[in-house]
């Protein structure tokens, strides 16, 4: 068993259990003194828990734990969007493995995306629609493009999101 700083107290599982100086074994919610040390009691692969951030105390730890949230956040969005767009490939009768690479690195570029990934985080938050982006990515290079006045009205920001408009407008 190790000792710890008093600060990363705070990063604890409320479940956890402490040995303070007095040997007691105390529950995390216990308020340390200054200079009092603790021995950690942790399971082996324990991750931190969300409710933490009602425990945190210093700045330090409540970052720590902000920033591990944000990056399994981003990994399971990522891990969301690929399953995504393997599903709406599935619809249309592919699979990401059928899909050229130059038709991958042409819709990226389309998107302003530097990498696959994250495209796939983009679809896993909400950002993008995986049948939109099956759609372009299956769409043949040789059609060619609708003529401008049969083209549908493509408002930026809104992609996801529905939009109607009341009975008094008629958007051009």
């Amino acid at each position: 068993m190790s000792r710890a700083p008093t600060s990363t107290w705070s990063m604890l599982e409320p479940t956890s259990a402490i040995v303070a100086a007095t040997s007691a074994s105390t529950p995390i919610r216990l308020t340390l003194s200054n200079g009092q040390s603790v021995e950690i009691i942790t399971a082996r692969g324990a991750k931190p828990n969300p409710n933490w951030v009602n425990y945190v105390v210093t700045a330090k730890a409540r970052t720590a734990l902000k920033q591990y949230l944000k990056n399994l956040r981003h990994e399971e969005a990522r891990e969301l969007g690929k399953r995504m767009l393997n599903q709406a490939l599935a619809d249309s009768g592919s699979n990401i493995r059928k899909v050229p690479k130059r038709r991958m690195t042409a819709l990226l570029d389309e998107f302003g995306l530097n990498n696959t990934t994250e495209l796939y985080e983009q679809l896993g938050l909400g950002e993008r629609l995986a049948s939109l982006t099956v759609k372009q990515l299956l769409a043949d290079e040789d059609s060619k493009p609708l003529d401008s006045s049969d083209a549908p009205l493509t408002i930026a920001g809104t992609e996801g999101m529905v939009v109607s408009y009341g009975r008094c407008c008629s958007p051009i």
